[in-house]
């Protein structure tokens, strides 16, 4: 083909022009301002979903960690005060002088397993500085639980200029008291401030307890031999705070850890002696223990 023969390209027409359109400054703003209402409505709604997980969260540690699971065929739901002004009353009967006491010696009364607890609550509020909950307190909701056929109640109150708080109430002798430890976290502080503490130092917790293999010069440093031991790792809240032990395979004990394993942990109460807490992990000793699972039995 030869140049002369090619066509010249038709040239693509130019597309219609836009009207130009010149923005006031009344547009602009508002424009500004309904973005700046979009972006805070956004965050909002992510903050509002963040409370209620959080919110979520925090009741499903509380539960977790006090072992409690209600039963399924219980079918009862959270109870507003008004609806049942006599349980509530002997709700608020309980709550409400332990929230609004003014020293911890005050709560005292109000604590379940008084006699053990108050112990730790001395060790405790020498740690930490005692503040009083609140003023006032405004009971929002109670639930009537049964826990391996132990009452218990879960109820959530309203403090004066704080978020609602929960508690959990156990019945002894025919009453309701509060779980402290369940309110404080303190099991766990206590525990480990415990893997610290000189030999001989005895405490009553409740605690998580699993199998743990153990080289044998752990064993025979505990006292013991390698050919009839196991090993046992103790924690309170988390396996950061680790404690170990040492128990011969037929030491009766071992029937109130049914189900124990590597992987899985048992819930129970025991008093625990330090031997050595210059080892990794600090050695302790299993004197008793007490109950399976961490709610107590009514007395």
């Amino acid at each position: 083909m030869k140049i002369s023969e090619c066509e010249p390209a038709v040239p693509t027409p130019p597309g219609e022009a836009q009207e130009y359109h010149r923005v006031t400054e009344q547009e602009e703003a508002l424009e500004r301002s309904s973005a700046t209402h979009v972006r805070w409505r956004r965050r909002l709604l992510v903050v509002a979903v963040a409370g209620l997980i959080l919110g979520t969260a925090a009741m499903a540690w509380v539960l977790v960690h006090q072992g409690i699971t209600v039963r399924e065929d219980s079918g009862q739901a959270p109870e507003v005060a008004e609806e049942n002004p006599v349980e509530a009353h002997a709700v608020r009967a309980a709550v409400e002088p332990f929230l609004l006491a003014k020293s911890w010696s005050e709560m005292i009364p109000f604590c379940a397993d008084r006699d053990r607890v108050q112990k730790i609550m001395a060790w405790y509020y020498q740690q930490q500085m005692f503040q009083p909950a609140s003023d006032s307190v405004e009971l929002i909701h109670f639930q009537r639980m049964d826990v391996q056929g132990h009452p218990l109640m879960r109820v959530q109150v309203s403090l004066a200029g704080r978020s609602p708080v929960w508690l959990l109430l156990l019945q002894e002798n025919g009453s309701w008291k509060v779980d402290w430890e369940a309110f404080t976290h303190a099991s766990a502080v206590r525990w480990a401030a415990f893997l610290h503490e000189p030999a001989g130092t005895l405490i009553e917790l409740p605690l998580l307890v699993a199998r743990k293999p153990a080289a044998n010069a752990y064993i025979i440093a505990a006292g013991a031999s390698p050919d009839n031991t196991d090993a046992l790792v103790l924690w309170a809240a988390d396996r950061n705070s680790l404690g170990g032990a040492v128990m011969a395979r037929d030491a009766a004990a071992w029937r109130e850890l049914p189900g124990i394993g590597y992987d899985d942990a048992v819930k129970v109460i025991a008093r625990i002696r330090m031997k050595d807490s210059a080892l990794e992990p600090p050695l302790v000793e299993v004197e008793t223990i007490l109950q399976q699972g961490w709610v107590r039995k009514a007395r």
